[in-house]
């Protein structure tokens, strides 16, 4: 493997990632029983967005997500928001990530730590939906449909600034080769995350070693993980 990820992991051996933004968020007060999750509170008080990446950066972590798994730009037009305005909003959750990272790298001592990177958080369709379809899939949508969702998705976050595009929670192979095809497309590093069933199958019934054999020699494919998921 190649890319920034590995280059992290050449030069401290391991890396740290940070830790649940919706949980760090509803510490603080934010009520986030809505549809949009935390990307409500990009609408609200992003500062405090900006506040919990700091938070983890002092914390030890050498990258972090973007708040924007459940920032959708269709799910932002449903608060009334212009197609313009949630383009905007999706971009500007990145360059929260990235101005919290500038500001905690100026303002502290951090003696052995590299420069964090930013993964810039892909959520897969059913988070848009809200509906838990992300521990479900079987989506009644097409593959064209699919793709079209996330190729903007993508390219928002990408042009946000993120380093590395993260899809994560990602409940069936159908959807992360999509994504996986779109990054390819673009040349972009990416890293996909599963959910899953149990010990062995994502939440759509697939074996995950038989999604790793699918995607492994994928050139811009970095990592292959799972997450929200029983240990």
């Amino acid at each position: 493997m190649t890319g920034k990820i590995q280059e992290l992991i050449n030069e401290t051996g391991r890396f740290v990632i940070d830790g649940s933004m919706s949980s760090a968020l509803e510490e603080m007060g934010c009520d986030l029983n809505d549809s949009l999750w935390t990307a409500k509170v990009l609408l609200q008080e992003p500062e405090l967005i900006k506040k919990v990446h700091k938070y983890y950066f002092r914390a030890g972590a050498d990258c972090g997500i973007t708040c924007t798994y459940q920032a959708t730009v269709d799910g932002f037009m449903k608060r009334g928001l212009s197609r313009k305005a949630a383009e905007n909003t999706i971009r500007g959750a990145v360059r929260l990530f990235l101005e919290a990272r500038e500001e905690w790298w100026n303002e502290e001592e951090h003696p052995g730590r590299v420069y964090p990177l930013c993964l810039g958080s892909i959520g897969p369709f059913g988070a848009y939906l809200a509906d838990g379809s992300e521990y479900r899939g079987n989506y009644d949508i097409s593959r064209d449909e699919l793709k079209d969702f996330h190729e903007i998705q993508i390219k928002l976050v990408h042009e946000g600034g993120a380093d590395v595009i993260l899809c994560e929670t990602v409940p069936s192979l159908d959807e992360a080769l999509v994504q996986s095809e779109i990054c390819e497309e673009k040349g972009l590093e990416y890293w996909i995350s599963f959910s899953c069933q149990d010990g062995h199958r994502t939440c759509e019934g697939q074996e995950i070693s038989d999604c790793a054999e699918v995607l492994r020699n994928r050139p811009h494919l970095q990592m292959i993980g799972v997450n929200c998921t029983q240990p």
